[in-house]
């Protein structure tokens, strides 16, 4: 979604390179994924991510973009290029990941214990809500933060940029308040998801309540 292509934004950040907008060229996967100057083709042009736009969306209702086999439908919207797969992972694996998804990090860990200090906690071993993020931004060559820059937002905007496409976003949204916020098309497909405080709460599997008939249904299904 833009909003969240539009998070990637600090000078320098490697983690931007995820982004994959514009113009694409083939990386060298046999030398660390240099980005080489060789266009990347599909049936016979180069392919060119645009930004995401409603008109691109053949059933706003569905969020339909319209069927992979055109280009142009493959080329609607930034795509996410944080785990590259090899030949390899293709052809023998039958995958189209480089790596399994990652469970525990230490970033989540320090990006956790910045958010307890942010929220009241007592701050230990010296550790401020700002070197905590730093730390983490040190990963990527990120710009440093500041101790009169750190917010509630630019913390989940942290977690944004540093666990995308690691299942960490509901959650977030959540515990920071901002899950009915207006992101993405969901209130043009749903407008009633503003109030819908109980979505917060996902359902019990049928398959659950179909093997212990005590259970009851969570509030709203």
């Amino acid at each position: 979604m833009p909003e969240c292509a539009e998070r990637f934004n600090l000078p320098g950040d490697e983690r931007n390179l995820m982004i994959l907008g514009g113009p694409q060229y083939v990386f060298d996967y046999t030398n660390n994924y240099v980005l080489t100057d060789q266009p990347l083709m599909y049936q016979g042009q180069q392919v060119t991510y645009k930004q995401l736009e409603t008109s691109d969306f053949t059933d706003i209702n569905t969020l339909d973009v319209g069927a992979d086999s055109e280009p142009a439908n493959i080329m609607k919207g930034y795509h996410l290029g944080k785990y590259p797969s090899t030949p390899d992972d293709f052809d023998i694996r039958d995958r189209v990941s480089g790596n399994d998804i990652p469970i525990f990090r230490y970033a989540d860990i320090l990006l956790t214990k910045a958010e307890c200090i942010l929220r009241g906690a007592s701050a230990t071993r010296g550790d401020t809500p700002a070197s905590l993020i730093n730390q983490v931004r040190d990963c990527s060559s990120a710009p440093h933060i500041s101790e009169g820059e750190v917010t509630m937002q630019e913390l989940l905007d942290e977690r944004g940029r540093e666990f995308i496409c690691e299942m960490w976003r509901r959650n977030d949204l959540i515990r920071f308040g901002q899950f009915e916020n207006d992101w993405g098309w969901k209130h043009v497909v749903h407008p009633a998801a503003k109030t819908e405080l109980w979505r917060r709460i996902l359902p019990i599997p049928l398959g659950v309540m179909n093997t212990n008939t005590n259970w009851s249904q969570n509030e709203g299904y």
